[in-house]
């Protein structure tokens, strides 16, 4: 597993990058390390601006269960989703960004669910349709506060170990994936 020591983003020279771009999508490995650039806006980041999370590839196939019910569906995905683990970095002013958008959607959602039980016990339409609109309203800009990139598809790397699938990646900005192109190209 790579992790990043502590003066790896300090020296001037990033380490050679293991992943590359096709069709403007990032193809990586489990355990990736991204260089360290906002993936939004490519300036270069600091060791405390990266990001590890971990992203899951559920083929469509399995969403074929919906009509069983929800607790099918869940089964299904948690047996066969297959876990991607990479690390990348975000700037300062995307940080900032994203935190009043979740936290302006966490307080629309709030608002509007407890206007709504007041809305209800008061019956009044109007103050009903407000308190739906605040809470669709902070549930959309809640989830749309997400920074993680999405996993497009998965397949597995012939001649390699097993487990160490190839995952393509889409969410990356154009400026990040030009500069990674050229990058990997080389």
């Amino acid at each position: 597993m790579k992790t990043p020591s502590n003066d790896q983003y300090d020296e001037e020279e990033n380490y050679p990058p293991e992943c590359w771009v096709e069709d403007n999508l990032v193809v990586v490995r489990d355990d990736e390390l991204l260089p360290a650039r906002c993936i939004f806006t490519n300036v270069p980041v600091e060791r405390r601006d990266m990001v590890g999370c971990t992203l899951y590839y559920v083929p469509l196939w399995a969403y074929l269960f919906l009509p069983l019910g929800l607790l099918p569906v869940a089964l299904v995905i948690l047996i066969i989703r297959k876990p991607v683990r990479i690390t990348y970095g975000l700037s300062p002013e995307v940080w900032w960004r994203v935190f009043w958008m979740r936290s302006i959607g966490i307080t629309c959602m709030v608002v509007g669910f407890f206007g709504l039980f007041v809305a209800l016990a008061n019956e009044s339409g109007a103050f009903i349709a407000v308190a739906l609109v605040l809470l669709l309203g902070g549930i959309i800009a809640a989830f749309m506060s997400q920074t993680n990139p999405a996993v497009s598809r998965c397949q597995r790397s012939l001649g390699r170990r097993f487990g160490n699938d190839e995952f393509w990646l889409r969410g990356f900005g154009r400026e990040f994936l030009k500069q990674l192109d050229e990058e990997t190209r080389d």
